[in-house]
């Protein structure tokens, strides 16, 4: 029913102009801030196609913002069950014809969003201190630069998503790291590393993800971004990307840790050799690693956990279902991303060792 409201409804609307080339006198599409004011009806329907039964709502609503702040609509709701006094976003469409459809898209959560930033802050500043703080600007500033830099530069197709994610991902690489820990060696140290295993992660991808025929339309999303940029995208090599920026975030961890473990280990006992030091600090590396590739296999699971549960509904075999591409891309992210955080380990190790050697 929410298909066909937001979706096939608009597309039969915008179906002339695609037909026959004609222009649009007025085609609105926008997105209004409400507040349910009103429960008109609400009863319980079987959602089509299907054996199972929702919530059909028509709700009056007031909208909150904008130029018709004030203003009330009736709009249909079928994705939560709402109370008077909520506040939704509203899908509003202006046909050709002039008529307005309105549907609730989803509830405010901004506010409570908001609250739950706030808790996390204070606790990383209280715990974390100056670094904490140093790591959340970092980390509003890294946010910044891929909704405003990285995601444009796909987006007008400036190079190959592959590329632009590891040249990006380098980038951000060195502006977390060194706007967080600072510029010494260890640092370095953890930063060159890091792009070691981002280089050997791109490579891993870029022959594997062609190798398993993988087409990057594993989600609805993908495709509907295809569709919605007319096939301009490299959705292959978006996969490529994602796996690369994917595994930024934990590269940074491993590394920082090797590299300061190195140093301590060298401040600890002077007398150690650089064969001794890489021996220890890989075994400090190795317990640190299997918990990550631990936690990273746990997180993919965590958010495929639906999808997991309907096909474990399925009565194909579990061997024909590791084939379709949904989960074998989620599979090669996981085992490329493992890849590489395995081997930052040695390799961000012997950098260490190497320096805290000559240092001394």
């Amino acid at each position: 029913m929410k298909f066909l409201i937001k979706v096939v409804f608009p597309l039969i609307f915008l179906f002339p102009l695609f037909s026959s080339g004609a222009e649009l006198h007025r085609d609105i599409t926008e997105t209004l801030r409400a507040k349910a004011t009103l429960i008109i009806s609400e009863e319980i329907v079987e959602i089509p196609g299907t054996d199972t039964k929702g919530v059909l709502q028509e709700i009056e609503l007031k909208i909150l913002d904008g130029e018709r702040k004030g203003e009330l609509i009736k709009a249909q709701n079928d994705f939560l069950k709402l109370e008077i006094g909520d506040v939704v976003f509203v899908n509003h469409i202006e046909t050709i014809e002039g008529i307005n459809l309105y549907s609730v898209l989803e509830p405010d959560r901004r506010l409570g969003l908001l609250i739950l930033f706030i808790i996390f802050s204070s606790i990383v500043i209280y715990f974390g201190g100056k670094e904490g703080f140093r790591s959340l600007i970092t980390l509003l500033l890294s946010i910044l630069l891929i909704a405003y830099v990285f995601l444009p530069s796909i987006l007008n197709n400036l190079a190959s998503p592959l590329l632009l994610s590891m040249v990006f991902g380098i980038s951000l690489l060195a502006f977390s790291m060194y706007g967080t820990h600072g510029f010494n060696k260890k640092t370095s140290i953890a930063f060159f590393g890091a792009t070691i295993s981002i280089l050997i992660t791109g490579f891993l991808a870029a022959v594997l993800v062609p190798a398993l025929n993988l087409s990057g339309f594993s989600s609805d999303e993908a495709v509907i971004l295809n569709f919605s940029e007319r096939g301009a995208i490299d959705m292959a090599g978006l996969l490529l990307g994602a796996i690369i920026i994917g595994v930024i975030g934990v590269l940074d961890d491993v590394t920082i840790t090797q590299s300061s473990a190195v140093f301590e280990l060298k401040d600890a006992n002077n007398n150690l050799s650089m064969k001794e030091l890489y021996k220890r600090g890989t075994q400090i590396g190795k317990d640190h690693v299997g918990a990550l590739i631990n936690t990273l296999a746990l997180a993919y699971i965590g958010v495929a956990l639906p999808l997991l549960l309907l096909f474990s509904l399925s009565e194909t075999s579990a061997f024909i279902l590791v084939n379709r591409e949904i989960f074998a891309t989620e599979i090669v992210r996981m085992l490329i991303g493992s890849i590489g955080l395995t081997l930052a380990v040695p390799i961000t190790t012997f950098l260490a060792a190497l320096i805290a050697t000559k240092r001394s």
